[in-house]
């Protein structure tokens, strides 16, 4: 089986740049470990930065009414909020229908999607091409490779940011929640948890905190989340919903960009993690592949070299990606701002003055993709 491009990983990055590269006649090829429709821990929040942009990959947004959410309320374990509107705003949709939207366009542009497949290894060069072995023994030849896989290297399974310290994420989807225009922000000891609504008039919960504080109540989510969630007052009244998908978890979470000299094009997640405070995760792994796609298109005609394909994509995390990512974990980190007066002090000031809670959201947003 013989492909000009194969992808490995099918989340919103490898997707989308399948799309792309699909609508310029090339036979592409992605390789997924899980099989769709599946729910994913994230924040489910898209900023408007990237909603143009779906609807050219071909995904019928505007005619799905989704949230419309353009408010944003901040709050603290110490009981203080503040709330601002957002500038550019953004939608609710949730993986569950997101990456299967992705995968259905996809599937009708051309695109061979490989489900419930891994991928074991991975030879070869650009001169002659990759060949790729998954576990089950089948083999693929194609004349590049791009890797997708998020923040875990599917081939060794490394964490090529975990420099930093590790967090954990926990999702639900429950009955009631804020406004249909709102999102909201509760922090708490050591983390922090939104809630928004998405497409089927239920609201995504979906919190991050530091293994370390889980880890302290040996793994019992119920445990630590009426220990030290509920002290948010706020947060305490929407844990109390109504549970209807849920608990999905994942593990180590690192922020940052990888920093590894790559072998072959890297998207997405792989090349970088944002912290979700900011809401802009699924827009960055959209905009890895927007920035990548007409260089492997030049490189699949021959207009550029192998090498030349590496360095800009490694231009682009170097410079793009680690400005953004980096603003994220300092606006994360304002939210642990210690000692305690500090925080509070900060809260009030956001609270007298939304405009300078504006200031930080609007800090979080990129440019129309």
């Amino acid at each position: 089986m013989k492909y000009d491009l194969a992808i490995i990983g099918g989340g919103i990055s490898g997707l989308s740049a399948a799309i792309l590269c699909a609508k310029q006649g090339w036979k592409v090829a992605v390789f997924e470990k899980d099989t769709y429709p599946k729910h994913k821990v994230c924040g489910e929040y898209i900023s408007n930065e990237s909603r143009e942009f779906l609807t050219k990959l071909g995904l019928p947004i505007e005619e799905m009414n989704l949230p419309s959410i353009n408010k944003f309320l901040l709050t603290t374990h110490y009981g203080t909020s503040s709330s601002c509107t957002l500038e550019t705003g953004g939608f609710g949709l949730s993986r569950y229908a997101f990456d299967q939207l992705l995968a259905k366009e996809a599937q009708q542009l051309g695109v061979f999607l490989f489900q419930n497949t891994r991928i074991k290894s991975i030879d070869g060069k650009a001169e002659t091409g990759f060949n790729i072995t998954d576990t089950k023994g089948e083999s693929y030849h194609s004349k590049l490779v791009v890797g997708a896989w998020g923040r875990s290297n599917a081939l060794d399974h490394s964490k090529p940011i975990a420099n930093t310290e590790a967090w954990v994420g926990i999702k639900y989807h429950v009955e009631k929640g804020p406004d249909t225009d709102t999102i909201e922000i509760h922090a708490f000891e050591d983390g922090y948890c939104g809630i928004s609504e998405v497409e089927d008039g239920n609201f995504c919960l979906c919190y991050l905190a530091k293994a370390k504080g889980l880890k302290a109540f040996k793994g019992d989510i119920e445990a630590f989340e009426k220990a030290v969630l509920a002290k948010n007052p706020f947060l305490k009244e929407r844990l109390a919903s109504t549970k209807i998908v849920g608990p999905i978890t994942t593990s180590q979470f690192y922020f940052g960009v990888n920093q590894q000299k790559p072998p072959f094009p890297y998207l997405g997640d792989a090349s970088g993690f944002i912290p979700p405070l900011t809401g802009n995760g699924m827009s960055l792994a959209l905009r890895s592949s927007k920035a990548l796609a007409p260089n492997i298109n030049a490189f699949l005609k021959g207009e550029i070299t192998y090498d030349s394909l590496l360095q800009s994509q490694a231009t682009y995390t170097s410079n793009y990606l680690k400005r953004r990512v980096n603003r994220g974990i300092l606006l994360q980190n304002l939210l642990f701002l210690k000692p305690a007066f500090l925080n509070k002090w900060m809260m009030h000031a956001f609270a007298i003055s939304p405009f300078a809670l504006r200031i930080m959201t609007r800090l979080a947003v990129g440019k129309k993709l």
